[in-house]
């Protein structure tokens, strides 16, 4: 009797520990930054950070965390949603230039920048899409000011890119800095 308790209880582990586990992304902010914007839904994770003294509508610099929960069937590679990403954006705005950086499927990172078109200003992104644990997810650096854009791109291509998928079954809400910490 006592062995089918403690197969009973790791099975029990085994069945729930995956679905309490906690997945954020750990990424070094240069300077102070809030998070403006925040949706966690069972399709998909949004988090949204613009520096301090700057909101929803004012902000020139951005970046924004995107985690797409898939199913299993839905397994989609990081390079194949970079692409997807990078022909919605080729859609809405033809005036797409695009630096490819890395392109795997496991792991990809490019740079890009559009003209004003159609009452969208012109603006540089950093784009890194990767796995995750539960699908797979993009990053974002945006930047509304093209010049400054020149003159951070390489400190963000490498921030971006040393940003880290982290999933853990124990919630470090009390340690982190609440501010900047989001479960995707």
């Amino acid at each position: 009797m006592k062995l089918f308790k403690v197969i009973a209880i790791i099975l029990a582990l085994c069945i729930t520990l995956p679905a309490l586990a906690y997945q954020t992304v750990y990424m070094d902010f240069p300077g102070n930054w809030h998070k403006i914007n925040y949706i966690n839904n069972e399709r998909d994770a949004i988090v949204q950070f613009v520096r301090n003294g700057y909101n929803k509508t004012t902000w020139e610099e951005s970046v924004v965390f995107h985690a797409f929960k898939w199913t299993k069937e839905k397994k989609t590679s990081a390079q194949s949603l970079m692409h997807s990403l990078l022909n919605d954006v080729n859609r809405k705005n033809p005036t797409l230039k695009v630096e490819y950086i890395k392109v795997t499927p496991e792991d990809s990172l490019v740079s890009w920048c559009v003209e004003t078109m159609n009452n969208v200003p012109a603006h540089c992104e950093v784009l890194r899409t990767t796995q995750s644990f539960e699908g797979a997810l993009s990053m974002h650096y945006i930047n509304r000011n093209i010049k400054h854009f020149g003159i951070v791109k390489q400190e963000w291509v490498e921030r971006i890119n040393k940003a880290r998928v982290y999933q853990n079954y124990y919630r470090l809400d009390r340690i982190l800095n609440k501010s900047m910490t989001f479960e995707l």
